[in-house]
């Protein structure tokens, strides 16, 4: 069944102009650098810098998963990755923020300065835990 849906969702992205088609080869080394940077992002004493990274190794993880599939972010990455999440990851719980929420915060913390909420670094963690096995070569 979620294979399906996928199916249809790359799909349907691919004919909107949100997905273009992409090379593994050339891809994938330039993308687990960029993971292996932002997980030493990870360990920074600021909030804001974790949070940024975090999300970004969320947004690498959808897009690691789209490369394997032939496929790579082109117009709107950021609605695109929400949109693929859930179809990659088991979603965190209720309690926690949606992927949507994260993203505005995100944009608050690297445009505004703004420093993310607990709930959010407590939620982006959670995110992050369900998506980590696809931040390797597989």
């Amino acid at each position: 069944m979620k294979t399906n849906l996928l199916n249809s969702k790359i799909e349907k992205s691919f004919r909107e102009g949100y997905l273009k088609m992409s090379n593994i080869e050339s891809a994938l080394p330039r993308l687990l650098e960029s993971v292996q940077i932002l997980q030493k992002r990870q360990t920074s004493n600021e909030s804001g810098v974790r949070f940024l990274a975090t999300y970004d190794l969320l947004f690498r993880s959808v897009e690691i998963k789209l490369l394997h599939l032939g496929y790579t972010y082109a117009t709107s990455p950021h609605k695109t990755f929400r949109e693929f999440f859930s179809l990659f990851f088991q979603l965190p719980v209720s309690e926690h923020l949606t992927l949507e929420a994260l993203s505005n915060i995100r944009h608050e913390v690297k445009k505004l300065g703004k420093e993310p909420s607990e709930l959010a670094v407590k939620s982006i963690l959670v995110y992050y835990q369900s998506s980590k096995g696809a931040l390797s070569n597989e």
